[in-house]
């Protein structure tokens, strides 16, 4: 698919939040998200464009079937814009991860790779026969990617996927797409071939309902030296260091061992941008005493190890992970189940 193109960039830099952050460099995962799950509730709605009014049933928007056997990388090519930072750097506490383009997950096990996934903020691409290219986009998301697109069905999913209104034009957003699912595999075979094996990501919520699932939001391991760089936040409180915080091993070895650059940022002397400090001390991520309370993910491999560990512990109560219809997820020790049908959906 041929998609936008990106010039020679070699880095593409993804924002995050304090805690997303921590769990992404020192568990070396990379998320995807359904399009239903976006922000911009007018993204992927087809029928906005003149091309595609033929197609009745695209009103759904981020619903449509088609759309949710994908997975989106959101990247930017920037990693000092003041505006992503306060909304998606958890104002400016958070991270910015600059990743290799090279990456497998940004390229090679995708249906549609970075390299030509720059956001198109102006003029659709024209498509001559919406139907047929909306019909030749579905099969080819169905089959995993397989063959190749004609170049009206590539316009038509540049249009969908890539296009997004002119007031998103800060972001200057980079993206790579996913199958998480096709329909023609089951998920055993799907997940066997490289680059497609995917966790699911837990989230701590409150005494009585413990966990829920991330909604739509997909996590594929990438390896050390896909991380190129990494910014501290202005408010970042890594940025000073607490004698008893617990450090988290696998960066600091990582961070050595890989070369990764590290970052302070400041507020540059015009007082309206940014700019980076380069660090030359070793990069130390840790979980801070007053940030303990926060909300925590926890992916669902995690989530099974933890439950296996204190089954096997004789001197612990056993306990049961259970998962619900509407995607919580619940802890509860064994002895304070009652019997019912809602046992069947657990598993120890």
């Amino acid at each position: 698919m041929k998609g936008s193109a990106i010039g020679r960039m070699s880095i593409l830099y993804k924002y995050y939040g304090f805690q997303a952050g921590l769990s992404a460099i020192e568990n070396l995962t990379l998320g995807f998200r359904k399009p239903r799950n976006f922000n911009d509730i007018f993204e992927t709605k087809i029928w906005r464009f003149q091309e595609f009014e033929q197609i009745k049933f695209s009103d759904k928007g981020h619903n449509d079937p088609f759309l949710d056997e994908l997975g989106v990388l959101s990247l930017s090519t920037t990693a000092f814009d003041p505006l992503m930072w306060a909304h998606y750097g958890e104002n400016h506490e958070g991270f910015v991860v600059g990743y290799d383009l090279q990456c497998s997950h940004l390229n090679q096990h995708t249906i549609l790779p970075a390299t030509r996934g720059a956001a198109n903020y102006s003029t659709p691409l024209k498509v001559e026969d919406a139907v047929s290219a909306y019909r030749e986009c579905i099969n080819y998301v169905y089959t995993g990617g397989e063959g190749e697109l004609s170049s009206n069905a590539e316009a038509a999913f540049h249009n969908i996927l890539l296009m997004k209104q002119p007031c998103w034009t800060y972001e200057c957003e980079i993206r790579a797409i996913k199958c998480i699912q096709p329909k023609t595999l089951t998920a055993m075979e799907w997940q066997h071939r490289s680059g497609n094996n995917f966790e699911s990501v837990f989230q701590r919520y409150a005494p009585r309902k413990a966990l829920i699932t991330v909604p739509g939001l997909h996590l594929y391991k990438i390896e050390p030296k896909d991380i190129k760089e990494i910014y501290f936040g202005y408010r970042n409180p890594l940025k000073k260091r607490e004698d008893s915080a617990e450090i988290l091993p696998n960066t600091s070895k990582n961070a050595q061992e890989y070369q990764w650059k590290n970052f302070h940022l400041k507020i540059h002397p015009d007082g309206v941008s940014l700019r980076a400090e380069e660090q030359t001390s070793p990069i130390e991520l840790y979980y801070p005493s007053k940030h303990v309370d926060r909300i925590t993910n926890i992916t669902s491999t995690e989530l099974r190890s933890i439950a296996k560990h204190i089954n096997e512990n004789p001197n612990c109560d056993p306990i049961v992970v259970t998962t619900y219809g509407d995607g919580q997820t619940e802890i509860t020790k064994k002895q304070d189940l009652a019997p019912g049908p809602e046992l069947a959906s657990s598993q120890a």
